[in-house]
């Protein structure tokens, strides 16, 4: 029983010290993997994506972005990680457009997403008070987003998305079986486009995040206990120029207990193919580049940005492929 309690708590500490971590220490606190940024795209722009509008990253950043994309969008993300990281995502949105019969108006325009975020750590290398090593441990987590929005003017659309949150830790009960938690969380997000070529957004998001944890399983004075998620801030404005081949974007970020952070990102865009990205995740340079091309008559979008990271032994690399359906 004595090492299952130090099996236990040496894995959540290793994971408090090496899951994603990044500048400022986004781990440290529940939900870590939800303040990474999402997409090669975004995090090639710093993360500065709250005010613009992409299909399948819009439920993450802004739900208020939903329905402002033109095509239904299928993204796969794969990112390659240092200390055994893996995190990955699959999402899909689409854009619903209502047809007015004669003489009579549309509806609002709206939009639906869906997606999935994976990540995890593997390879923890588990000791107990005496330096002894006594086992490899892992652990998952992963956010189930359901996301709806309405845009009922021109110049402004709102939108909401629903997270069901799971975590699991193998072989950490007295059987040998998962300690795992669930959760519901959720996120508001606005988007204004007063001129042309410029959007501004804001963000609220982990609204109610948290995991349950029972570990009467793990030991015999186990207790429930509660991790929340720190509830985020985030405004952001955006600009598209030159004929909407060059955009600028910067993004504001708060949370309740970390300090502010400040994105920006610029894209240039080349014969609607090829675009040069760079931009500053904070204190942590990222850079990128996407190209577009027919994928069984379907165009396809492949993304890759690199961000430097201050604290793991090597920088991110994100790869993401997307399909306009």
């Amino acid at each position: 029983m004595k090492s299952k309690i130090i099996y236990c708590v040496i894995t959540i500490i290793s994971l408090g010290l090496t899951t994603f971590l990044s500048a400022e220490g986004d781990a440290g606190y529940a939900g870590a993997f939800l303040r990474m940024g999402l997409g090669a795209r975004p995090k090639a722009l710093g993360n500065a994506f709250t005010a613009v509008v992409s299909g399948t990253y819009a439920g993450y950043y802004n739900p208020g972005a939903i329905p402002r994309t033109e095509y239904s969008e299928l993204a796969f993300n794969y990112s390659v990680l240092a200390l055994d990281r893996r995190f990955n995502h699959i999402g899909l949105s689409i854009p619903l457009r209502p047809k007015a019969k004669a003489g009579e108006k549309a509806g609002f325009q709206a939009g639906l997403h869906l997606s999935w975020i994976h990540a995890g750590v593997d390879n923890i290398d588990g000791r107990d008070s005496n330096g002894k090593h006594i086992g490899t441990f892992s652990h998952s987590e992963n956010a189930f987003i359901f996301g709806f929005a309405l845009q009922p003017h021109s110049i402004i659309s709102v939108g909401l998305t629903a997270k069901v949150l799971y975590s699991r830790f193998p072989g950490v009960t007295k059987e040998d079986e998962a300690l795992t938690s669930k959760g519901l969380g959720f996120d508001l997000g606005i988007l204004v486009t007063p001129l042309p070529g410029l959007s501004a957004g804001v963000a609220i998001k982990e609204l109610r995040s948290k995991y349950t944890w029972n570990t009467e399983s793990v030991w015999e004075r186990g207790t429930s206990t509660y991790d929340h998620f720190p509830t985020i801030f985030r405004a952001g404005i955006a600009y598209k120029t030159l004929s909407d081949n060059l955009l600028f974007s910067a993004d504001f970020e708060k949370n309740e207990k970390q300090s502010a952070k400040v994105h920006v990102g610029v894209e240039y865009s080349i014969m609607n193919a090829l675009s040069l990205r760079g931009g500053m995740n904070h204190n942590e340079p990222a850079f990128g580049f996407g190209y577009l091309f027919k994928v069984w008559k379907l165009d396809s979008i492949l993304d890759y940005a690199y961000i430097y990271d201050e604290i793991a032994p090597t920088g991110e690399h994100v790869i993401s492929w997307a399909f306009r359906l």
